[in-house]
């Protein structure tokens, strides 16, 4: 009687889990931004220009533009992780610079000062609405797109989607299943999840450089995701970079990470 009693329990809880999931209380896990009131003003030790786009669905998407020093390279537009907004982000992101690149970052809904409803149609939305605004000041062949963690979803969409010189992705995943299901010890989630986010179905479409990095030790998305994503990029200029004991959040501080991206901006300048 015992078992039977443990295991109608089981049924229970598997039930109750399944209708949270179904009701998407995951994404308090998957989305961990900040807001920010509206009024709030930003301090950063460099230069910047602060700007709101308005969605076509009433959204408003709040972005900062990092100023490198003249002349410019291009424009990195940088889509950061799944914590916090810009008063971190903008500062993140600050270091692309040195390379000689303007970089554009900017809040996804919920974060921040950015407001909206937020699903995957808006999140590849506000990739292009981010686009277009950047295409007005830069040329498109100058554009290069780096996705962190949770942002390699909307930036290998909109590589896919768009004239762009180049895709960075740092610590991704193959897609957002894949990765919440390691988390759950394979439950299936294909039932449950609005976010598919899947970067291997993008990324097969590509025809450009694209530059993969991650760490041995990262705890929270695998480094085969890398792997397999990497198998998958054909352009001759693509390289994959693991970086030995390097774990989600410090990649950054390894020479080999300064090296290697200083070497893969290099190179892709002399590509037409």
């Amino acid at each position: 009687m015992k078992w039977r009693n443990g295991l109608y329990l089981l049924s229970i809880l598997m039930f109750v889990l399944a209708l949270l999931l179904h009701f998407d209380a995951y994404e308090v896990f998957i989305f961990r931004g900040k807001k920010l009131p509206q009024h709030h003003r930003y301090h950063f030790l460099f230069p910047f220009q602060e700007f709101i786009f308005q969605a076509n669905d009433g959204g408003s998407i709040n972005a900062i533009l990092l100023n490198a020093p003249k002349p410019t390279k291009g424009l990195i537009l940088y889509f950061h992780g799944n914590k916090d907004n810009l008063d971190r982000w903008a500062n993140e992101a600050h270091y692309l610079c040195q390379y000689g690149y303007d970089v554009m970052v900017y809040d996804y809904r919920g974060y921040g000062k950015s407001k909206g409803e937020r699903n995957e149609a808006t999140f590849f939305g506000d990739a292009w609405l981010l686009y277009q605004q950047c295409a007005k000041m830069y040329a498109s062949d100058s554009i290069i797109l780096y996705g962190r963690s949770l942002g390699t979803g909307p930036a290998s969409w909109l590589a896919a989607n768009t004239k762009v010189k180049a895709l960075i992705l740092e610590t991704p995943y193959t897609d957002m299943v894949n990765l919440i299901e390691d988390q759950v010890l394979g439950f299936p989630m294909h039932w449950f999840l609005n976010y598919k986010f899947d970067n291997l179905a993008q990324l097969t479409t590509l025809n450009l450089p694209v530059f993969i990095i991650h760490g041995t030790n990262d705890q929270l998305i695998s480094v085969d995701h890398a792997r397999k994503l990497a198998s998958v990029c054909t352009h001759p200029a693509s390289q994959l970079i693991i970086i030995p004991n390097g774990g989600h959040n410090n990649l950054r501080s390894f020479d080999t990470y300064q090296k290697s991206l200083e070497q893969f901006l290099s190179s892709i300048r002399l590509i037409n």
